[in-house]
């Protein structure tokens, strides 16, 4: 997939992520979340499997802070290590010692004195490795790991942290953090968007008007086949209230455009028109229910055909989300019920929401 940039000349940019990879970006993002929590979770930063409401560790969030600087395995690596281990007077490594390598590091970084080093493992003491980190102590972290003293969060009143806490720090230090990740990054807004129909292809082009460069953003895609079932030519664009792909863009968004090693990673919009656009059209999926994905956010379905263009295939994948109805036997049933259900006939009904982007199932009825 090339995503052009174009300025004075284009300039194409190769896009080397995978079906697979694109799939991971979307399974890992929570459409209940922030924008800043998905961008962070895009990025690697933090994961999907935090818990929303639960605070974070002095472990956890000093732990991210070093991912912020690409230091995270060689704290990891410090942990097992035992001649370090020994430097820094701990004792044999076992698994709940993760995060002594962190520790370590903080001290060597300047991040914290001697004192608080040892007080890192009193259990009743507010920086006890398993205590909820402050707001104030995981700043000062990011502050002094980016060389950003003179860095002030604005209007920040949390004591502690939670994942959308954490997720607010990072987003502020996002012009310290992306360069150390070699990540590039874009703001600008959508002012064009172009569709060719051919027999078979749909061509579309997005152009991004940025304050140094006009962007083209170009996706091809197969017509007769699902988005979801092409997801290497796509581009993953969160912020919409819901995470989606290329089709989702409309004129007017504003957008920030991530890229590493000179390729578009993923979009993220931050303003647009909250007007919701359906395609109208459904698509009618059978087959048996061959396995469910719960990470990933998808069914696998076996013997599939599809009621809409009459084709079949063996194996075909397709997007669950919060909001899908779920059916078994009649009853309604939760998606965590799904990794019990294997082998039934079942009928997917597909639509896609904000017309243009990935089709979601948003009824499953499991015979």
């Amino acid at each position: 997939m090339l995503f052009p940039v174009t300025g004075q000349a284009a300039v194409y940019l190769p896009i080397e992520g995978s079906a697979e990879e694109v799939m991971e970006i979307l399974g890992a993002l929570d459409e209940t979340a922030s924008r800043g929590e998905n961008e962070m979770t895009a990025l690697g930063i933090i994961f999907q499997d935090f818990d929303d409401d639960k605070y974070f560790s002095n472990a956890v969030a000093l732990r991210i802070a070093y991912r912020t600087v690409g230091k995270e395995q060689d704290c990891l690596n410090d942990s097992i290590n035992p001649e370090m281990r020994k430097k820094a007077g701990l004792g044999e490594y076992d698994e709940s010692a993760w995060a002594d390598g962190f520790f370590m590091h903080a001290l060597n970084d300047g991040l914290m004195t001697s004192h608080e080093f040892v007080q890192c493992y009193e259990k009743q003491n507010p920086l006890y490795k398993d205590a909820p980190v402050t707001a104030k102590r995981f700043v000062g972290w990011m502050k002094t790991l980016h060389g950003a003293d003179e860095a002030e969060m604005p209007n920040y009143k949390a004591t502690y942290m939670t994942k959308s806490d954490i997720a607010l720090v990072l987003s502020f230090f996002e012009p310290h953090i992306l360069p150390k990740m070699g990540m590039v990054l874009h703001e600008g807004k959508v002012v064009k968007i172009t569709e060719k129909y051919t027999k078979d292809k749909i061509n579309r082009v997005i152009a991004v008007s940025t304050e140094k460069n006009y962007i083209e953003i170009r996706v091809d895609l197969d017509k007769n086949t699902p988005v979801f079932m092409q997801l290497d030519n796509e581009l993953v664009v969160i912020g919409k209230g819901r995470t989606d792909t290329s089709g989702a863009l409309r004129v007017g968004d504003k957008i920030k455009l991530y890229m590493k090693d000179k390729a578009l990673y993923f979009a993220s919009v931050t303003e647009y028109e909250k007007k919701e656009e359906y395609t109208g059209e459904l698509s009618v999926y059978s087959g048996n229910l061959y396995f469910y994905d719960s990470p990933g956010g998808y069914i696998v379905l076996d013997n599939a055909k599809s009621y809409t263009s009459g084709e079949t295939s063996d194996f075909m994948q397709m997007q669950i989300k919060n909001e899908t109805e779920l059916m078994f036997k009649h009853k309604q049933i939760n998606k965590d019920e799904l990794n019990t259900i294997f082998d039934k006939f079942c009928f997917a009904y597909m639509k896609s929401t904000w017309a243009g982007g990935i089709e979601r199932v948003y009824r499953l009825v499991i015979e």
